[in-house]
């Protein structure tokens, strides 16, 4: 994900939760830390089901390479986000 200005992701049909945050970082198999704003909040987003749920997770040049997604619930069955990004 890493120099990408825009991302978003699309809420898959399983979703049964309405909120969710990201842990991003620069390693895949690294310390994973939560996604905050400027103000050092945790960045939630949220949406309905088959929706794009953000336009943008960081604005320009997100500087992460990785990022995983945190439910706000426990999935009963396997969960696929799709994430779109803009070069």
């Amino acid at each position: 994900m890493e120099g990408y200005g825009d991302i978003g992701i699309l809420m898959p049909v399983t979703d049964s939760g309405t909120t969710f945050s990201f842990e991003v970082s620069n390693l895949r198999d690294g310390d994973y830390y939560p996604l905050v704003t400027a103000a050092n909040v945790v960045s939630t987003v949220s949406g309905g089901t088959g929706e794009v749920a953000i336009a943008s997770l960081y604005g320009s040049g997100f500087p992460y390479r990785y990022v995983k997604v945190v439910l706000d619930y426990t999935p009963t069955t396997a969960t696929v986000f799709t994430f779109c990004v803009k070069a």
